[in-house]
């Protein structure tokens, strides 16, 4: 008997132009863009959609031929929380599929991004390497917000410095009575 060979595609959704905050915001710092565009996705999106619009995609831009890679194609997984999800596809066909799913750009009409993360044989790897992805953002973004953190209290500090700086070319005492 042969064993059907699959390989499994973790990939996330990002959205770049969803305004949650207000734009100056977005891009002030990694961890500010970063939660910008990793935010969920809307909860009408569902697996079946994005199947949908893969094999559309597949059949726009490689024609029938790529519309027959998509025979095995499933959703084994899809959270709208995180917009991560783990498609099962043929192993001969990943290849199409992964580029099918760069060139969608909308859904529902929002614009959006289709991250491809890791392509697996087994589904566990899969799993773990998408704990290990969020795991990673997390830190970094802790990481960022840490140095933003780190880069306010520099310039107050620098701000604090250059005052008494100002003050000491001017002849006032460095002991001023402050607190």
């Amino acid at each position: 008997m042969v064993r059907l060979k699959t390989r499994y595609i973790l990939f996330e959704i990002i959205y770049p132009e969803r305004k949650t905050y207000p734009i100056e915001d977005n891009f002030g710092t990694v961890a500010d863009s970063a939660l910008s565009i990793h935010q969920p996705t809307d909860s009408k999106v569902t697996g079946r959609q994005i199947i949908y619009l893969i094999r559309l995609s597949l059949h726009k831009n490689f024609g029938d031929y790529g519309s027959s890679t998509a025979v095995g194609l499933s959703m084994r997984y899809f959270s709208p929380r995180t917009g991560t999800g783990i498609l099962r596809v043929t192993r001969n066909n990943w290849k199409y599929i992964v580029a099918a799913i760069t060139f969608i750009n909308s859904i529902n009409g929002e614009h959006c991004i289709f991250h491809t993360i890791n392509v697996s044989g087994s589904i566990k790897k899969c799993e773990d390497r998408s704990m290990q992805y969020s795991k990673d953002l997390i830190r970094t973004l802790r990481k960022a917000r840490n140095a933003a953190d780190d880069d306010d209290d520099a310039s107050i500090l620098g701000r604090v410095f250059a005052e008494d700086m100002k003050k000491d070319s001017q002849g006032v005492s460095m002991n001023d009575n402050r607190v």
